[in-house]
């Protein structure tokens, strides 16, 4: 997770998993990023070692800040999920005038 601006950006490395079985969710100062990897292979072959993992995940991160959920983009390709946060206006430090 890195800040662009105003914007974080959050960059998770996904490989194997379908963007179908993606799923993120975003509320207040919190992501969430859940999904499932399945590694498919013939019913009869015969596995003498597996290396990959598979099965389900479900990531939560609590951000610096508020996040405009209206706002949130996400982008998934070659394996990596990229996501825009911008944060919400409330969370902006502002500048006060001084009488």
């Amino acid at each position: 997770m890195f800040t662009d601006g105003d914007d974080f950006v959050v960059e998770a490395e996904l490989p194997g998993v379908k963007k179908e079985d993606l799923g993120v969710q975003v509320r207040g100062d919190t992501l969430r990023i859940q999904g499932k990897k399945t590694i498919a292979h013939d019913e009869n072959a015969s596995i003498h070692r597996r290396e990959r993992a598979a099965g389900q995940f479900d990531r939560t991160v609590t951000l610096p800040a508020e996040i405009d959920s209206a706002r949130v983009s996400a982008e998934y390709r070659d394996g990596v999920l990229t996501l825009r946060l911008p944060q919400a206006e409330s969370a902006k430090p502002r500048t006060v005038n001084i009488n």
